[in-house]
């Protein structure tokens, strides 16, 4: 989930899962030897500053000047000379984001299942709640106290995706947002989305305020769908490999058997108990 405008020299981007790593393990891309080598190195701390970005989290924007810069290495978002340019390519971007509407503020598996026949009307008929979503994963640009009341009403909301993005947010801010620990906690245990249950669980697994490895192998047992099971394990996989570094033992008995079929999930399991 990242959007990027650029207008001259100036290359905007948008990083709405600022926690979500770039090096992620994928099948294809570490059986290359380099990248093999290059995730080595950085494991083993050989790597310096810019090398090591790869595997690390994001910043929420980022600004870059790319005739200076053609490999986007120094960011200039929170350079004070750049602030007016770069509140002017957010102002854009996100009027673009609006406009078209923007399908991915929803979860994959739930435009496969409510959009995909007809992705235009689904897109006119949202238009307003894909803005509502918009705007709560914009609470990230905000300093946590401005934030923080709104994060509050949108967790406990009725619709869903406010919940999915006001947790986002939350992992956004990590250990700033723990006041919201009780809430995201009852999201974990209680939530009539899967997949919310998993946020909450990331939560947790990325500020290392609590070992939620149970409850996250728990949503990969509960669900059906193919495209949420894949989500659900790329959201291990950042857990395995990076921040608390956790070790997760998936029971395959305990898939749904159709599920195990899809290649992409065996081989993600399969990584995910390796040591």
């Amino acid at each position: 989930m990242v959007r990027s405008y650029r207008k001259g020299n100036l290359k905007y981007i948008r990083n709405f899962q600022p926690f979500n790593i770039d090096g992620l393990m994928n099948a294809y891309r570490y059986k290359q030897m380099a990248y093999a080598e290059w995730f080595n190195l950085f494991k083993a701390g050989q790597l310096n500053k810019t090398q090591s970005k790869f595997f690390e989290t994001k910043a929420v924007e980022e600004l870059y000047d790319i005739e200076k810069d053609p490999f986007e290495t120094n960011n200039l978002a929170d350079k004070e000379g750049y602030q007016a340019e770069l509140k002017t390519m957010r102002k854009t971007l996100i009027s673009w984001m609006e406009c078209q509407p923007d399908l991915s503020f929803y979860p994959e598996f739930y435009l496969l299942e409510n959009a995909i026949q007809n992705p235009v009307k689904f897109g006119n008929t949202h238009k307003k709640d894909i803005k509502n979503y918009l705007n709560i994963s914009n609470l990230a640009l905000l300093d946590y106290d401005k934030a923080s009341s709104k994060i509050s009403k949108h967790l406990t909301s009725n619709d869903p995706w406010k919940r999915y993005w006001a947790l986002i947010v939350c992992t956004t801010f990590a250990q700033k947002a723990k006041a919201f620990i009780p809430q995201i906690e009852n999201i974990m245990k209680s939530d009539t989305q899967l997949i919310n249950r998993m946020r909450a669980a990331e939560y947790f697994g990325v500020t290392g305020l609590k070992d939620t490895t149970k409850d996250m192998i728990e949503t990969v047992y509960q669900s059906k769908n193919d495209t949420e099971t894949l989500l659900i394990l790329n959201a291990i996989a950042l857990q395995k490999d990076f921040y608390q570094q956790y070790n997760f033992s998936i029971n395959t008995s305990k898939i749904d058997k159709k599920l195990l079929d899809n290649k992409l999930i065996s081989e993600r399991v399969a990584y995910i108990n390796s040591k």
